[in-house]
């Protein structure tokens, strides 16, 4: 069986592997998440997954860990002809405007995948987009 180990601390990320392995190591990896320029917002995201599994990878080894290492970044775009990409928020304010910007607009998800073998050295890079139209809430809501 091959041992897995997640690169990352969402948990949504941890209850998606779950539904795949019943058994795997979490180990956050703390990477500079800044997309590099001049690449496509896909190709970025999996450069920064990149990032992230080599980093947790690393930190495997110091632990006598081996194994796959799956790690991803997720980005987010607005707008359609010259999107805009929307960091994470700094704190309760920024999230709500954010939320207030995304508000009843059609918005582009990017997440960039690392899968990385420890034994072998090699990793596949990939990425996934999705399309999500938000109602337009109020401030309560958003809230």
């Amino acid at each position: 069986m091959i041992h897995l180990i997640l690169a990352s601390a969402s948990p949504q990320r941890k209850r998606l592997l779950s539904e795949l392995s019943r058994s795997f190591d979490v180990i956050p990896a703390d990477v500079d998440e800044t997309l590099p320029a001049g690449l496509p917002p896909a190709e970025a995201a999996a450069h920064v997954a990149r990032r992230k599994a080599e980093r947790t990878a690393r930190i495997a080894r110091e632990r006598d860990l081996g194994g796959v290492v799956v790690a991803a970044d997720t980005i987010v775009l607005a707008g359609s002809d010259n999107p805009e990409v929307i960091g994470k928020p700094d704190n309760d304010e920024h999230a709500v405007a954010i939320l207030k910007k995304l508000s009843g607009s059609r918005h582009t998800i990017v997440t960039g995948l690392c899968v990385f073998d420890m034994a072998s050295g090699k990793l596949e890079l990939g990425w996934d987009e999705t399309h999500v139209t938000m109602v337009a809430m109020t401030d309560a809501q958003i809230r």
